[in-house]
């Protein structure tokens, strides 16, 4: 669950490992899905980067992926050009946004006899909203060079992705900060609200995702059917109470990821979640590592393969061009 603050966790790590690493290769797995060979800390990693719809992700390993290396798009052509040996500068993610940004530099010279050197930065922009998740390659000035995933204004008036064009970042949420409100504010926000407690949650604070308004709930000892305007100021209080919780690493940096396996498959988050460890149908993972909490949920979601099955992608489009 890739929501605001698991992607918060995700971009601290990152940035441990990445800052100052050298992008060696880029190719593409899918269509919609990118890795990037990164040399850093004396060891090569791969960073995998997927705008796809029904499983937008990052993810970080020590093994090659298998990669289609006969898919090309104008994206990844960009990033062989900008990124293929550029050092990483800087890995950020916008505060209650469900977007982490990668910037690079690449050192270019004038020409052979020339010793001056200037360096072009870009900004990798992975925006993971389901649906709407793309990949966008962002110059220094601040417009796009290519993305993942074309917008075109017929597509979509209000924000359109093409290149050339500025970036604009998503419009800015419409709800308010936890860290920031009282309980009079939040029974404010209550009045004649008809949802369910969970979905007012999500809908009204800044970075709450289905999966934190579930924890939440139960940790203030609450039902998720309870009609907002019947919450008592206490029960707001708790809300709260725990919200700030959740958020304290925001500032502080120190994430306790967890892996929760069921028979559904498995669930990683950045921090502990009550609602599943007492459970007795779930085992429950201590990690140092949200990205080795995604990696293992990932694997234990995924159907297996052989393990040197990287001539796949080629066969299956092998095989879609004979059965055309």
């Amino acid at each position: 669950m890739f929501d605001a603050l698991t992607l918060a966790a995700v971009a601290d790590e990152l940035a441990d490992l990445l800052v100052r690493g050298r992008i060696q290769r880029i190719q593409h797995v899918d269509e919609l899905t990118l890795a990037f060979e990164i040399y850093a800390r004396g060891r090569r990693s791969w960073l995998i980067i997927s705008a796809d719809s029904q499983d937008p992700r990052i993810t970080f390993r020590p093994d090659r992926p298998a990669v289609d290396a006969d898919t090309v798009s104008p994206l990844s052509l960009l990033l062989r050009k900008y990124a293929r040996g550029a050092r990483v500068l800087a890995v950020h993610e916008p505060r209650y946004e469900r977007l982490l940004q990668i910037s690079f530099a690449l050192a270019s010279y004038e020409d052979d006899e020339d010793e001056s050197v200037e360096l072009i930065v870009n900004d990798l922009v992975i925006e993971l909203m389901g649906r709407h998740s793309n990949v966008i390659l962002v110059d220094e000035d601040g417009r796009i060079r290519d993305a993942i995933k074309r917008v075109t204004r017929s597509m979509s008036r209000v924000r359109p992705i093409l290149p050339g064009d500025d970036y604009l970042p998503p419009p800015p949420q419409d709800k308010l900060n936890p860290v920031a409100i009282g309980p009079s504010e939040l029974l404010a926000a209550a009045e004649g609200d008809d949802r369910r407690l969970d979905r007012w949650l999500i809908g009204t604070l800044l970075g709450v995702s289905p999966l934190l308004a579930t924890e939440l709930i139960y940790r203030a000892g609450l039902d998720r059917s309870t009609k907002p305007p019947h919450l008592p100021v206490s029960a707001c209080e708790a809300l709260l109470r725990h919200v700030r919780d959740f958020y304290a690493p925001l500032e502080a940096g120190d994430w306790s990821p967890r892996l929760y396996n069921h028979d559904g498959g498995s669930t990683f988050y950045a921090m502990p979640l009550k609602h599943l460890e007492d459970r007795e149908d779930v085992e429950t993972f201590e990690l140092d590592s949200i990205l080795d909490a995604v990696a293992r949920a990932r694997d234990r979601g995924a159907p297996r393969r052989p393990a040197a099955d990287r001539h796949g992608p080629r066969r299956r489009r092998l095989v879609a061009e004979i059965d055309e």
